[in-house]
């Protein structure tokens, strides 16, 4: 019997001295787990802030992409309304309408005979010419010359 209880004392601090290394390694893994979590919990709040990062670049790349993209399409715009624009001038030089101002060249019918018939009924000339005749004309081109030296 003494026997017996010397073996079953000794087996039953074993299984305490087990049990109390259990319990110490089911806390350290506890605790583990609890710190494996917290790195977890960390990382996917980094890896959502770097997807929401990236989202705020894409957009910014889109909403830079379609401004550039209206802007090039307002600049072709201009350049075609400039190209037509000089198209209209062009023509009207070489059809001998002038450049840039347009002086009207029919105006008032002309005398039979004079260097301003056109046969078409209609005098051409400076406005100057038109509206006064040459002898405005005449007048105003040595005030012009006078000035201009």
């Amino acid at each position: 019997i003494t026997s017996a209880t010397t073996a079953t004392n000794a087996a039953r601090r074993q299984l305490e001295r087990s049990t109390a290394s259990a319990a110490a390694a089911t806390t350290s893994t506890s605790v583990k787990i609890a710190e494996l979590t917290a790195a977890l919990s960390s990382v996917s709040h980094e890896r959502d802030l770097a997807r929401s990062a990236l989202r705020r670049e894409q957009k910014l790349r889109e909403v830079k992409c379609t401004a550039h993209d209206e802007l090039q399409r307002q600049l072709d715009h201009a350049r075609s309304e400039a190209r037509v624009a000089e198209g209209k001038r062009l023509r009207r030089v070489r059809a001998g309408r002038g450049g840039h101002t347009r002086v009207p060249t029919t105006c008032k019918p002309a005398e039979e005979g004079t260097k301003n018939d056109l046969s078409g009924g209609y005098t051409t000339g400076t406005l100057s010419e038109i509206i006064e005749g040459p002898a405005l004309a005449d007048r105003v081109a040595p005030v012009q010359m006078s000035a201009a030296a």
